[in-house]
């Protein structure tokens, strides 16, 4: 095999890629549009400390995240309104995706037949008391699959994620627990993602990017509906305008703009 060997001339200058790349495109000229900042570069923040449960992003910005593990036994339309208003600077993120209809049927009519068996068995020992909010919950499951049988409702998997924002930790410690007293009142409960606050960070920013599936929740469309952001209390409207856009899906109407 022949080895080739590059040689010299005496006093011939080595000059790297790199810099014969850069006198290139110096003579060349330099595109003017390729120096427009890009999407990624106005939402990345100045750094990413993680810590155990919270986030530095930069001077005078520190996040903690949260996700909610426990839902009140009912939802209205703004029920997350009140944590708006106290705590001002927070971010959520409702991540939802819907379930299959016929493993949902299949599901639900396991559950009623456990649940009649139980009943028959607590019945049959005089248990009074353990039969009533069995029946309830037979009544319940049950009206949930005929609805979902006749292409009424529809079931979901919901997650949402919250992310205090503070200029101190000080600050970000009181907030806290002022968003664990408030959800506390309506019997639900939020937790700190302790050991995962970079990948709460991750799922809650707009990049489709969801990797906490421990804390997914089943809830119907009508469930679905009252996290909707249609009502802001914080919303500069006006008093007279009216849809110009109505979309009907699984009997909730989601309103796209309002003039």
């Amino acid at each position: 095999m022949l080895k080739q060997r590059v040689k010299h001339k005496k006093g011939e200058k080595k000059i790297s890629i790199e810099k014969a790349n850069k006198k290139k495109v110096k003579e060349k000229g330099q595109d003017i549009f390729d120096k427009v900042p890009e999407l990624i570069e106005l939402m990345i923040p100045d750094c990413v400390d993680e810590k155990r449960d919270y986030t530095v992003l930069g001077y005078d910005k520190y996040t903690r995240c949260f996700v909610i593990s426990t839902y009140p036994n009912k939802t209205f339309l703004g029920w997350l309104d009140r944590i708006f208003n106290l705590l001002g600077d927070i971010t959520l993120s409702i991540i939802n995706r819907p379930a299959n209809d016929d493993s949902v049927i299949r599901q639900l009519n396991k559950k009623v037949t456990i649940l009649e068996s139980e009943r028959q068995t607590y019945e049959s020992k005089g248990n009074i008391d353990l039969i009533h909010p069995l029946e309830k919950m037979i009544f319940d499951y049950d009206q949930i699959r005929k609805q979902v049988q006749m292409a009424n409702d529809k079931l979901f998997f919901v997650t949402i994620l919250l992310r205090i924002n503070a200029k101190d930790l000080e600050e970000l410690n009181a907030k806290s627990n002022l968003l664990k007293n408030e959800f506390s009142k309506i019997s639900a409960k939020a937790r700190c993602l302790n050991f995962r606050q970079l990948n709460g960070l991750k799922a809650n920013l707009p990049f489709n990017d969801l990797n906490i599936f421990d804390y997914e929740r089943n809830v119907t469309s009508d469930g679905l509906a009252t996290m909707f952001p249609i009502a802001s209390s914080n919303t500069v409207s006006s008093a007279n305008g009216v849809p110009i856009r109505k979309k009907l899906f699984y009997r909730f109407a989601s309103i796209f703009r309002y003039i």
